[in-house]
C-alpha cells in the first residue's frame, strides 16, 4: 500500500482492484476531457473578415475567391490537364523573356 501514498505513481485499478487511477497527473487524465484549443492572433482577423457579419457585396467576392475549389493540374485518372501543360511551359517562356529584356537592354546601352 505503500504506492498508493506516493504522488508520481498512478494508483488503483478497474473493477474489484480499485477504484481508477486519480493521484496526481493520472488523476487530472482521467477525470480530463481534452480537446483542442487554437489561440489565434488578433491581426489574422483582417484576412478573413468575409466571415462575419454583414455581408457586403466585397465579402461575398472575397469569400467566393478564397473558398472556390482548386483547380488542380491532372484529372481523376493521373493524366496531365492543359493546366500542368501550361505550367511546364511557364519556366521556358520565363527564360525567353529574360533573354529577350537582356537583349533589348544590351542594344540600348550600345545606341
Amino acid at each position: 500500500m505503500m504506492h498508493g501514498t506516493a504522488p508520481g505513481l498512478p494508483f488503483g485499478g478497474s473493477g474489484s482492484s480499485g477504484y481508477g487511477q486519480y493521484h496526481g497527473k493520472w488523476g487530472f487524465d482521467t477525470f480530463t476531457h481534452y480537446r483542442a484549443s487554437l489561440d489565434n492572433p488578433s491581426w489574422t482577423d483582417r484576412f478573413v473578415q468575409f466571415r462575419y457579419p454583414p455581408y457586403t457585396e466585397w465579402k461575398v467576392v472575397a469569400a467566393k475567391a478564397v473558398l472556390s475549389p482548386v483547380v488542380l493540374p491532372f484529372d481523376k485518372d493521373g493524366k496531365k490537364t492543359y493546366l500542368k501543360r501550361l505550367q511546364q511551359c511557364v519556366p521556358v517562356l520565363i527564360l525567353i523573356a529574360a533573354v529577350l529584356y537582356s537583349r533589348q537592354k544590351y542594344q540600348a546601352r550600345l545606341s
